[in-house]
């Protein structure tokens, strides 16, 4: 399945442990507790991709950049066996905590260099990950 364009697809419960999905697109996909164990997702599109309590656990090729563009991922287990609410937690972006909420890749090292106006539609806490930094927002309800 390596270069298959799969967005939009749904594989919820899907077993793909092993799948070569290198260079797939999964944008939009429904992977909800899909068993993607030890599958290879080296330059997968990953955007907006549903990873709710999905099966990662030994899976190769994924990076940050990958995982900070899938959402939701509640529940996932992370390639490390980590759940993924720990695994946020050990990198200092729990959910709830200083750093929580929804995760957007830039490869800037600024977040002036990012166009985030279409990305805060609604209210709460957004992460935007740099090559160097993470910067959070809050975004609030100005008549509340």
């Amino acid at each position: 399945m390596s270069d298959a364009d799969l967005s939009d697809a749904d594989l919820s419960d899907a077993y793909m442990e092993g799948a070569d999905l290198s260079s797939a697109n999964l944008a939009s996909a429904e992977l909800a507790f899909a068993n993607l164990s030890s599958a290879n997702l080296s330059t997968t599109n990953l955007l907006y991709t549903s990873l709710i309590e999905a099966n990662l656990r030994g899976a190769v090729g994924l990076d940050e950049k990958q995982l900070a563009q899938a959402h939701p991922l509640e529940g996932a287990t992370m390639p490390n066996g980590q759940k993924y609410e720990d695994w946020l937690k050990g990198k200092g972006r729990g959910e709830g905590g200083e750093n929580g909420g929804p995760s957007y890749y830039t490869s800037s090292s600024s977040i002036e260099d990012v166009t985030i106006r279409e990305m805060l539609t609604d209210i709460g806490r957004y992460q935007f990950i740099g090559d160097e930094n993470v910067y959070s927002i809050t975004v609030s309800d100005p008549t509340s």
